[in-house]
């Protein structure tokens, strides 16, 4: 079973995400905030992580930094899931961003569609 942790500051849209995996066989796990995310990696070492960039004490850009910067946890892929208007407002690329500013593995805008956030989890955890 796949493991999946959820950093989002949102407790209904994680709470739904996380239903929605469970039905599909993911192991899912959530954090509220940054530092509790942050947390979960080491403790849980999930296969992907899905992570909001706009959280509480830390953001989604320093985590994001921080994960692809540890030895151990830099393999595991993220997956933004934010309200950022679009991928320019941040200059996306995928697998780095320009400047190395946000190195994540892919973006998905809110409010999203759970079949194609699913696809695009379903690519990530099995390397696709």
């Amino acid at each position: 079973m796949k493991k999946i942790l959820i950093i989002e500051d949102d407790p209904d849209c994680g709470k739904s995400i996380q239903l929605c995996l469970e039905k599909y066989g993911y192991e899912v796990v959530l954090a509220k905030d940054g530092f509790g995310g942050l947390a979960k990696v080491k403790k849980e070492n999930p296969d992907l992580i899905i992570l909001d960039l706009i959280l509480p004490a830390i953001d989604g850009f320093e985590v994001s930094r921080i994960i692809k910067g540890d030895f151990e946890a830099k393999n595991i892929p993220i997956l933004v899931l934010s309200s950022v208007k679009n991928k320019l407002d941040f200059k996306f690329k995928k697998g780095v961003a320009y400047d190395d500013w946000l190195p994540i593995d892919d973006f998905y805008q809110k409010p999203f569609k759970f079949k194609e956030l699913l696809e695009r989890i379903h690519k990530l955890v099995n390397n696709d």
